[in-house]
C-alpha cells in the first residue's frame, strides 16, 4: 500500500478531505500494472471509504460512496 497525499474528493454524499493510497495489485490476471487501482478514505478517524478507481484489462471500475450514517467520530467533510 502506497500513500500518494490528501485530496479534496466530491461524491454524491458531499465533499471530503481525503488521504489517496495506491494498493498494489498483481498484474496480469485482472490489473495492468500494479499500480492501477487507486482508494480514497476520509482524513479523520473513521477513515471511510470514499472514492476507489481501477483500471482493469477490459475497461474500468469505478466505486463511489452515496450516504454515511451512524459513523463513531465526526467526518472529515467539508461544508
Amino acid at each position: 500500500m502506497k500513500y500518494a497525499g490528501k485530496e479534496q474528493i466530491r461524491v454524491d454524499a458531499g465533499t471530503f478531505n481525503c488521504l489517496k493510497f495506491v494498493p498494489v495489485v498483481a498484474k496480469g490476471r485482472v490489473f495492468k500494472r500494479e499500480e492501477d487501482l487507486m482508494v480514497w478514505v476520509t482524513d479523520d478517524l473513521n477513515h471511510v471509504p470514499v472514492l476507489a478507481k481501477a483500471k482493469i484489462l477490459v475497461g474500468s471500475v469505478k466505486m463511489e460512496m452515496l450516504n454515511y450514517k451512524g459513523l463513531a467520530n465526526p467526518v472529515a467533510q467539508v461544508k
